[in-house]
């Protein structure tokens, strides 16, 4: 009978913890609605959307992936673009011969009407605008026409074409281009809330284990139930948990995913967000009062008790301490605290003892013993003293000192006397190598102060004379057009030293693909040509007429070519010439640049490819010292060589890649 009642006991007050925390998650979640309308209240997403900057990328790269379509070429990373169905687009050229549209049924006069935004964009043969044309002032045309697509050096493929754009009234709320992205730029303060809401009723359960008391919660049977589980199943339920939100998360945040949309559920509180909500919500809430009421147990019971004997890994520790503290007992036990001499001398007593009494049995007898034993005094002194040596020649080594010279032939010793010359060196090139190290560190930092410094100390002037309420226009367009140029510069700065760290640490995602090195050449070449023309450099290029594969990564290998050149027009005299070989061999394939320096380079060839490592050492020039730290590093994470030859004023650079096996194979 009173068993019963005990069962029953610890079932209610089960059933009543867990309803408790059931309703708080109920409250936390519906709360969420309409705090959400009280606090953000409701906007035109799409009208927002529109404004900004994100809506005028999006029709950027839509522009970009509908004419790379157009023009055959790989659209990589575009695949997002494929899934649009609230932007209607209609694109056509002159003759009416192209046609890139998502309109099927309706004119594009209907869909003029029926849209809530619409923009035109009409180009010459030349690629150059001839009209733009936006229904919402607040898009940001002029940005789109001129940042991205439609003025940059590859606008000849934009030429002869009429591009239209529409958003209509009426939009399907599917997980395409248009809503995803609307709903990615808007979700921001409805996350911020919903985690507000979390944190404020994570921080009532807490209040609310804690208050109650202990005695109370330990018969509770699901708390007694946490309480006596094993430290690592508490730890694997955090886990599950937390790997089961990841997951929806990671399956609602997908694109490419039409069965779940969190960002959606989350802005517009739709059914999914209670359905999936209010569960993780109870379970969330469920954990943190257990793992509070499990804190007060081990506050309760001990650490031992409530903490280390409630762990499997606990347990495994606490076992080989104690095996650990036997045998250190055992080794304490020992004596050795008497001097070598002494022991030696009670050694050598003993064993001429045991000599005299073989003397017993004959007069030859002795004195073979006294001779014995004068010689093993000896040797052992001689044994005792090296090593005393060795003790000594250990401490210099302990104390830092290098410049010692220990014996190594010493007998059994000698195998430890080698180990010591061998840490001995070790110890030194380490040191060497460290102090090099800091070396570095030490002028990384003064340079890159130097050459942050130095815009940003023009910046700082100029601001300051902007202030002056006295200049004139002509001297305020003076100030700031040069901290147009000095912020430039200093944004440059910045972005090859966050370039050349990555590089140089390996974190880059790199895209391998096989390419045409000579085809990826030309076009740098092509891209630097005002550049190069405006310069009084003549270059002379000598390379295949043909294709030469490699597995490379293009936009890294087009930056590592962009760098050294760049390099080039920086550092040569002034009417010299510059030389540029492809040179196209059985597996590899060779650029080499030679060019004449215009200042004299008396540096270490192994340096020049370290950061902010310039050859001219006044520093004088623009660049930042980066551009074939950068490069070089390029090169390296994708197995190829680069390799730099001084002679005289002659600069000569060589890269080497190795040519791709399956072209060959194929060709």
């Amino acid at each position: 009978m009173d068993t019963n009642l005990k069962n029953n006991k610890f079932k209610q007050s089960t059933l009543s913890t867990i309803i408790v925390i059931l309703i708080l998650s109920i409250i936390s979640v519906g709360i969420y609605t309409p705090i959400k309308n009280k606090m953000i209240g409701s906007k035109n997403y799409v009208q927002e959307y529109i404004k900004s900057e994100d809506f005028m990328y999006t029709l950027e790269r839509l522009t970009d992936y509908l004419i790379s379509s157009k023009l055959g070429e790989q659209t990589g990373w575009y695949g997002r673009y494929e899934s649009v169905e609230n932007i209607k687009y209609y694109i056509t050229d002159n003759n009416k011969t192209l046609n890139i549209s998502n309109i099927e049924d309706e004119s594009v006069q209907d869909q003029i009407e029926n849209s809530q935004f619409y923009i035109n964009i009409v180009t010459d043969e030349n690629g150059n605008i001839v009209t733009k044309y936006s229904s919402n002032k607040a898009f940001k045309l002029s940005g789109f026409v001129s940042k991205y697509n439609l003025e940059n050096e590859n606008k000849i493929n934009y030429a002869n074409l009429d591009f239209k754009y529409f958003i209509p009234k009426k939009l399907n709320y599917n997980n395409d281009l248009l809503i995803r992205n609307m709903n990615e730029y808007n979700v921001i303060p409805y996350i911020k809330l919903l985690i507000t809401i979390l944190l404020i009723g994570i921080l009532l359960v807490i209040i609310r284990a804690s208050i109650v008391p202990y005695s109370k919660q330990s018969q509770i049977g699901i708390c007694r139930l946490f309480n006596k589980s094993y430290l690592e199943i508490k730890l694997l339920m955090w886990f599950i948990f937390f790997g089961i939100s990841m997951g929806i998360m990671a399956i609602g945040f997908d694109h490419q995913n039409s069965v779940l949309d969190i960002m959606s559920d989350i802005i517009y509180a739709k059914p999914e967000f209670y359905i999936i909500g209010i569960p993780l919500t109870f379970i969330l809430y469920l954990l943190v009062h257990l793992s509070i009421v499990y804190v007060k147990h081990i506050y309760n019971e001990g650490i031992k008790q409530g903490l280390i004997n409630k762990s499997i890994f606990g347990k495994t520790i606490l076992k080989w301490s104690y095996k650990i503290k036997d045998t250190a007992a055992c080794i304490s036990q020992i004596d050795t605290s008497k001097p070598y001499h002494m022991k030696a001398i009670m050694l050598f007593g003993a064993n001429l003892i045991v000599l005299w009494i073989i003397a017993l049995f004959g007069g030859l007898g002795v004195i073979i013993a006294i001779i014995y034993t004068t010689f093993m005094f000896k040797y052992t002194m001689k044994f005792l003293d090296s090593i005393k040596k060795l003790n000594e020649q250990s401490s210099e080594l302990a104390n830092g000192n290098f410049n010692i010279n220990i014996d190594d032939d010493i007998g059994i010793l000698s195998s430890i006397a080698k180990n010591l010359n061998n840490i001995k060196s070790g110890f030194k090139v380490a040191v060497d190598k460290e102090t090099k190290s800091q070396n570095m560190k030490t002028e990384l930092i003064t340079n890159v102060s130097h050459d942050l410094k130095t815009p940003l100390t023009s910046i700082i002037n100029y601001v300051d004379l902007l202030k002056d309420e006295n200049i004139t226009d002509e001297e305020t367009k003076k100030y700031i057009g040069i901290l147009d140029s000095k912020s430039k510069r200093l944004k440059v700065l910045i972005e090859d030293l966050f370039e050349a760290s990555k590089a140089s640490s390996g974190n880059i995602e790199l895209n391998i693909e096989t390419l045409d090195i000579i085809s990826l050449f030309r076009q740098t070449l092509g891209e630097m040509d005002e550049k190069i023309n405006t310069s009084t450099l003549d270059f002379k290029i000598n390379m295949p007429d043909y294709k030469v594969f490699c597995e490379l990564d293009g936009r890294r290998t087009y930056r590592v070519f962009e760098n050294i050149i760049g390099n080039i027009l920086k550092y040569s005299m002034q009417n010299s010439r510059v030389y540029i070989d492809i040179i196209d061999s059985d597996n590899n394939v060779e650029l080499v640049f030679k060019n004449i320096s215009s200042y004299e380079m008396n540096f270490d060839v192994s340096e020049i490819t370290q950061r902010f490592t310039r050859g001219d050492k006044s520093r004088n020039t623009k660049g930042s010292g980066l551009g074939l730290n950068i490069a070089k590093s390029l090169v390296d994470i994708q197995n190829g060589d680069m390799d730099i030859v001084v002679d005289g004023d002659l600069f000569k650079l060589t890269i080497s890649f190795t040519k791709s096996k399956y072209i060959e194979e194929n060709q």
